[in-house]
């Protein structure tokens, strides 16, 4: 090539591109090709072979001016670019992918920027070639995702704080000074992680004054395959990038590791979302999709970074003491252990559910015992519900999603954004103060861990791939607490089924389990059939796994068994439950002859009171009163409470709801349990194995349902009184159980003093 005497001032070049694979070589030839044709010499072009000795034998023998090595270091893209920059002898290093062309000018664009000595290297944009048409529905927003640049990234030349590896053009002095990129660390196989962003954060750090610029105008073309344009692929890569991100932060800390993408998810995604709700206003409804994907690609990436941190990604510094700051309160086994300030997670934010009411309730009662005058705060929507329910607790409210700049967006995306966060922010967090306070109350869900002394999630079934992401920001909470060396408990917890398998919220779930669970105070689990080995599986220490039973039951008397004579029913219909209109009309049917055969009433039983998949709704259509020969009574219930009195007016209950069977069973009223799903099927059989003499459970989903209803509806109507108190003994065990647990929980409290607590970032 005749270099152009303008241009002779340039420092020398040695650019390197990298192969592995023989499929890829009419795109090798077209990347080499490229590289030769450039307008600015070109020292030496090398080709270093990943591990495959037919490829490195072709290579050599059919590319001619080509320098080819074998990678003499570890398998990956890491490994092969070391070892052809240790082949190189140019004043920089250029990296060019295999499945990429560079412009003409590529180099010339970028070389001219090291006149300034404080550039350390010089990133270029990256356009995607796609092999196929673009999809629609793809955000240029993600363009990273499929290695090109974004919308978003700068026009002009800019310093940035890194640029990617494919068209980087690096000192050769400082990639030999920094060691180059890590070999253990990047792309291998399936498994991606951002070398590039670890090398430039260590370059641009070799200096007091290093700068990395970002130049549009040298342009690179990256190829898209036809693979690569699909969902799957789109947020299998959000994934790996947020995992990837983790694993950066445990090199580099989460500050440097992760500023560019604070800043790009304030100011380039809104904006993203914005634009695509725009486009389909306008009538292009691929913009309402793409804004969709924008949200999606948000939350995986959320759900990788911390699956990373959950795993214990991020390397822990060496443990401190915690300091006591003025005006904050020290556990210290004195007056202040007995009254600590306590943060409740739990399972129905906007308590719409009597379930989930119940056993918040009995959470901050069996609390308030344990430490008389306590601070009792609750992760809650409905303050007002709270303070009914609840006088005297704290609401800890949504931290962005009811502020009005958000309030232009769809609910159901405002409440996804939201929960994403509470996923997240917790082990986005810098500087773990415990000390650190609020004026006046804290606000938000971070802020409150942060001031607590104890941090408890109340009970629930949510610890199951069912509601992976409710469980995820239940265990990110805790997970924070336990970095600040607060004592955590779960109690009155259902968990599982949690099952393995690519679905990405429930590899997330599965290592927050593993962080969290070995590091609990307390767990106490509402069954044993499946929740203990679970438990156990995922490293929780024997000591800490007690069986309790429902948290609810505090609430009950759990006396002798009541006989009342309606037949209660209470049923889900919803996706979760399995249950459609048409299986619910088939139990109906059912209920309505039995009750006509027994000559007795039927009482409705609501339990979810939530306006999409609310009980009585169902109800009102099964048990129309119109077309029964017996009295039906439809009726909303407010309260456990008057669900407990609902309940004690049935001899038998028939019920979709695991609520509805407890405050029934622990009043010696059977319950027939009915069940469609996997998760249903765990927590009924884990209600049998409490309540064997008076628990039923019928399978939705096999032959012959109306006559297996009717046997086992029969079957409870006769269960001899015997067998009706062995079912409120139960309860009235389980509930001391549960109590016992929360005196562990208190014990562990009080055990904890300053000299044995460590801050853990």
């Amino acid at each position: 090539m005749t270099c152009r005497e303008n241009l002779a001032r340039l420092p020398t070049v040695s650019v390197v591109t990298a192969s592995y694979a023989m499929e890829r070589w009419d795109h090798l030839r077209e990347a080499v090709a490229s590289i030769q044709a450039q307008t600015v010499c070109v020292f030496e072009t090398i080709l270093v072979i990943d591990h495959n000795p037919d490829l490195l034998d072709r290579a050599r023998r059919e590319l001619a001016g080509v320098v080819v090595v074998p990678n003499t270091r570890d398998r990956g893209v890491s490994g092969a670019r070391n070892s052809g920059a240790a082949a190189s002898h140019g004043d920089v290093v250029a990296f060019l992918d295999d499945d990429s062309v560079a412009s003409t000018t590529w180099l010339e664009s970028l070389l001219g920027h090291f006149a300034n000595p404080d550039v350390v290297g010089v990133g270029c944009k990256l356009v995607a070639g796609w092999e196929g048409s673009r999809p629609r529905w793809f955000p240029r927003e993600f363009d990273w995702t499929v290695g090109g640049s974004y919308r978003g990234m700068p026009e002009q030349a800019t310093s940035m704080r890194n640029v990617w590896s494919c068209g980087m053009v690096v000192s050769k002095r400082v990639f030999d000074a920094v060691g180059g990129f890590r070999d253990d660390f990047g792309k291998v196989g399936n498994r991606s992680r951002p070398e590039d962003t670890d090398f430039c954060l260590r370059a641009g750090a070799l200096t007091a004054r290093g700068i990395w610029i970002y130049e549009p105008a040298g342009v690179v073309v990256h190829r898209v395959p036809l693979d690569r344009a699909t969902s799957r692929f789109f947020l299998r890569r959000c994934l790996s990038e947020g995992s990837g991100k983790a694993a950066l932060a445990a090199l580099n800390g989460v500050g440097d590791s992760t500023s560019a993408e604070r800043q790009y998810t304030r100011r380039v995604l809104p904006k993203g979302l914005a634009r695509g709700l725009g486009d389909a206003v306008r009538g292009d409804v691929s913009g309402l999709l793409r804004s969709m994907s924008i949200a999606a690609g948000f939350a995986f990436v959320v759900a990788g970074y911390m699956a990373g941190r959950a795993a214990g990604s991020l390397r822990p510094a060496e443990p401190s003491r915690v300091r006591q700051a003025p005006g904050n309160r020290q556990l210290d086994g004195g007056d202040m252990a007995r009254t600590p300030r306590i943060l409740v997670d739990q399972s129905g934010y906007d308590l719409l559910n009597l379930g989930d009411i119940a056993m918040l309730q009995s959470c901050v009662i069996r609390l308030t015992q344990l430490w008389p005058g306590s601070e009792i705060m609750v992760i809650c929507h409905a303050p007002e519900r709270l303070a009914a329910l609840c006088p005297g607790a704290t609401a800890i409210g949504r931290t962005f999603a009811d502020r009005p700049v958000f309030r232009i967006l769809p609910r159901r995306t405002r409440l996804a954004a939201e929960q994403a966060w509470k996923i997240a922010a917790p082990y986005f967090c810098r500087h773990l103060r415990p000390e650190q306070t609020w004026p006046g109350q804290p606000r938000t869900a971070v802020q409150a861990v942060r001031v607590a002394d104890v941090v408890v999630a109340s009970g629930g079934g949510y610890l199951t791939d069912t509601w992976w992401w409710h469980a995820a920001g239940v265990l990110s909470m805790l997970s924070l607490a336990q970095r600040l060396g607060k004592p955590t408990a779960m109690l009155g917890q259902g968990i599982g089924p949690i099952r393995a398998g690519l679905h990405p919220g429930r590899g997330v779930l599965r290592m927050q389990a593993r962080a969290v669970l070995p590091r609990l105070a307390v767990l106490g689990l509402r069954e044993e059939r499946m929740g203990r080995d679970l438990a156990l599986s995922f490293g929780t220490p024997l000591g800490a796994v007690t069986v309790t039973g429902d948290d609810g039951l505090e609430l009950l008397s759990c006396g002798d068994a009541v006989f009342g004579h309606a037949l209660g029913v209470s049923m889900r219909v919803s996706r979760y439950a399995g249950v459609d209109l048409a299986v619910a009309d088939a139990v109906g049917v059912e209920v309505v002859r039995a009750a006509e055969a027994f000559g007795a009433p039927v009482v409705s039983l609501p339990v979810s009171r939530y306006p999409l998949d609310g009980d009585l709704d169902a109800l009102r259509l099964l048990l129309n009163p119109h077309g029964c020969r017996t009295n039906v009574v439809l009726n909303e219930l407010a309260n456990p409470e008057s669900l407990a009195t609902a309940a004690a007016r049935c001899r038998v209950i028939v019920s979709g709801s695991y609520h509805a069977a407890v405050f029934g069973l622990a009043q010696g009223v059977p319950a027939v349990c009915l069940t469609n799903t996997r998760y249903y099927d765990a927590k009924f059989a884990g209600l049998r194995a409490l309540f064997p003499s008076a628990c039923f459970v019928v399978s939705l989903d096999e032959p012959d349902l109306e006559s297996r209803l009717r046997d086992a509806i029969d079957q409870a109507w006769h269960l001899p009184a015997p067998a009706r108190s062995a079912a409120t003994e139960a309860a009235a065990r389980q509930r001391k159980a549960g109590r016992a647990a929360y005196a562990q929980l208190r014990d562990a409290v009080e055990e904890l003093t300053p000299d044995r607590r460590e801050l853990v970032t």
